[in-house]
């Protein structure tokens, strides 16, 4: 039984892990493409939506500036959410190992 508990940890604490990873690369990457690539420097009637970056301006559309207040609001979620699942995924896997030991002594 402590094995499955061990192994179930340690999936856990992986999937935690990989959403974590995931998150950071969304987070680096998305918001620089919408901004940098994707954005227009003037206002017109689809880009209409105002975001600063480094004090400069740039004009997105209302989908655009959704999805990157999803990924700045949701960022954080996921990733201190997967940093506590982790947590204690180690520490279920910790105790599950030294219940085993102690059964083996």
């Amino acid at each position: 039984m402590t094995r499955g508990i061990l192994w179930a940890a340690v999936a856990a604490g992986t999937l935690a892990f990989l959403a974590m990873l995931t998150a950071t690369a969304v987070w680096m990457t998305v918001p620089e493409r919408i901004v940098y690539r994707e954005s227009s420097p003037i206002p017109t009637p689809v880009f209409s939506v105002e975001v600063k970056q480094h004090g400069t301006s740039f004009f997105v559309t209302p989908a655009q500036k959704k999805t990157l207040d999803r990924i700045t609001k949701g960022t954080p979620v996921v990733w201190f959410g997967s940093l506590g699942v982790a947590v204690a995924a180690i520490l279920v896997g910790a105790a599950a190992q030294s219940t085993r030991r102690a059964r083996l002594s």
